[in-house]
């Protein structure tokens, strides 16, 4: 339900007449989306001569879900390689490849052994909406490692040519 038509909400402040401009448009796809809408005159700032108007919609917000996916920053790559290799070692080419049959053989053989290694190796992961996703172990380490030099070159203060302020400074331009 839209603002009834001819409802006051403007008050001339020399003659004080109430008066209702069309200030309120909508189509009708629109106002069937309104529950509520009704002007709040004890609302009204000192000094003005507009009544608030107050709406209420029914919108709807589609929930996103979070995609599961890769998380590929968190893998010991080491042992990916380690089991990739194997893996790879299993696919025997003996001679060239000539026929587009034969491409096609080792292509599916080639991507069978890459996603059976990124399913035992690479976790799946559920990243909160308000994650940071740019965020990896590796900026985690070397947060750390800098919070500890700052805090030892903060402890030498009083020394300006001990070897922790250096050191620090490089840590934190690195990170």
């Amino acid at each position: 339900m839209t603002l009834p038509k001819n409802t006051p909400t403007l008050e001339a402040l020399a003659t004080k007449n109430w008066t209702h401009p069309d200030n309120m448009f909508c189509t009708d796809h629109t106002a069937q989306l309104f529950n509520q809408c009704y002007t709040e005159p004890s609302w009204r700032g000192p000094k003005t001569d507009h009544v608030p108007i107050l709406s209420i919609l029914e919108l709807d917000a589609p929930k996103v879900t979070a995609i599961q996916s890769r998380n590929f920053r968190d893998i010991d790559w080491a042992k990916f390689q380690s089991t990739l290799e194997a893996k790879l070692t299993t696919i025997r080419i003996d001679h060239p490849i000539i026929a587009q049959d034969q491409f096609h053989d080792v292509a599916e053989k080639l991507t069978a052994a890459i996603t059976n290694t990124i399913d035992e190796h690479v976790p799946l992961s559920r990243p909160c909406p308000h994650s940071k996703r740019w965020w990896s172990r590796d900026l985690t380490i070397m947060k750390k490692e800098v919070t500890k030099a700052a805090a030892l070159s903060y402890q030498m203060r009083a020394t300006p040519d001990h070897q922790s302020h250096e050191h620090h400074h490089i840590l934190r331009n690195r990170y």
